[in-house]
């Protein structure tokens, strides 16, 4: 007996050809720019270039970001956060206590 595949169910969502969570990492950038320079002007003025060099920064990180989707990366954005913050650069490994006591004591049988 064969099982039936939904396609539409098993596909990713995407939003505008990101995932989601691409996306609403790009669009969470997009609004922290543009509340921060409101929130900005009310202490000092704002230059327009700001607003401009913010845009360019989303625009490129979503066209940088269409193209790694492309490549069938799995959430190439997550990825590369955790690797590059969360994930450790160095990894210890340590002998449990007991197979160190037993590989004394089978050392010592020899």
């Amino acid at each position: 007996m064969e099982h039936k595949i939904y396609k539409v169910v098993e596909r990713e969502g995407k939003v505008l050809g990101l995932p989601f969570a691409d996306f609403g990492f790009i669009a969470l950038l997009f609004l922290v720019f543009f509340i921060g320079g409101g929130v900005a002007g009310m202490f000092f003025r704002v230059s327009k270039y700001y607003y401009l060099i913010a845009v360019l920064i989303v625009a490129s990180l979503y066209i940088l970001l269409r193209i790694a989707n492309g490549k069938k990366h799995p959430s190439y954005l997550f990825s590369l956060l955790s690797a590059k913050y969360l994930q450790p650069k160095h990894i210890w490994i340590k002998e449990p206590a007991e197979n160190r006591l037993n590989n004394e004591s089978d050392s010592r049988d020899f």
